[in-house]
């Protein structure tokens, strides 16, 4: 793939830029990279500093809470102060202790609180095939709110069939 700047060396560096909640992307080749002052070697990135940033833009992101009741994890007595701070949880069961303080994080980072990535290609049919069954029962829905009918009744002979192919 050649650089989308020079168009003409070999792209090697792809460059996602997120401004005011619009995703752009890009290939460069190093040269082109550099100049545009996208990419920098000498630099290290201190990821710390990254994590405590995105905790702290914005004190309003948290409901504030008095030193003397802070919220803690009753297992590994981390405190919400420290995760704020660290941007690390100290145990599995923090994320149910400050479910309510990472739920709008990990929308703010991620856009959703869900995941909805790919399947790994080992995975059985079955699984496949359910994925596949919930992502057009979506889209049926969609259709019906949309009164597009006969895509809906597509999207119904769809999910019937492949209900059929998981028994």
């Amino acid at each position: 793939m050649k650089c989308q700047h020079c168009k003409e060396r070999d792209a090697v560096v792809h460059l996602t830029k997120v401004i005011n909640g619009e995703k752009q992307e890009y290939d460069l080749c190093e040269s082109c990279a550099r100049e545009l002052n996208e990419l920098s070697f000498e630099q290290s990135f201190d990821f710390h500093k990254f994590f405590s940033g995105l905790l702290d833009i914005d004190n309003s992101f948290y409901p504030q809470q008095s030193p003397v009741e802070e919220l803690r994890c009753p297992l590994c007595k981390m405190g919400l102060n420290a995760f704020k701070k660290t941007g690390k949880v100290g145990c599995d069961h923090c994320y149910e202790v400050f479910g309510e303080h990472l739920e709008p994080l990990i929308r703010r980072i991620h856009g959703s609180e869900e995941h909805k990535g790919k399947i790994p290609h080992n995975t059985t049919k079955n699984i496949r095939l359910k994925k596949e069954i919930e992502e057009l029962k979506e889209q049926l829905q969609r259709a019906v709110e949309n009164e597009e009918y006969e895509l809906a009744a597509k999207l119904r002979d769809e999910i019937k069939a492949k209900n059929e192919g998981l028994s």
